[in-house]
């Protein structure tokens, strides 16, 4: 299975519409520009020797789409 597949599973189908909605994408297509765009968090994501805890996926992705230079991603 794909990391982008893996991101579209593990997250929370309301976040993942809603910045879809937002940014005018499929929700597939979004987890596909978020993992070309974040190799490094999508491999820390889809890493199956670490735990990960949801609050800290929702997170991060939320972060990633906000754009801020500041966000410090918890994966």
């Amino acid at each position: 299975m794909s990391k982008e597949m893996i991101l579209f599973f593990m997250l929370p189908s309301d976040i993942l519409n809603h910045y879809a909605s937002i940014k005018g994408m499929q929700p597939m297509d979004l987890c596909n520009s978020v993992a070309t765009n974040n190799p490094d968090w999508i491999n820390n994501v889809t890493d199956r020797n670490q735990f990960i805890t949801l609050a800290d996926l929702c997170h991060d992705f939320v972060g990633l789409m906000s754009g801020d230079d500041h966000f410090v991603p918890r994966l």
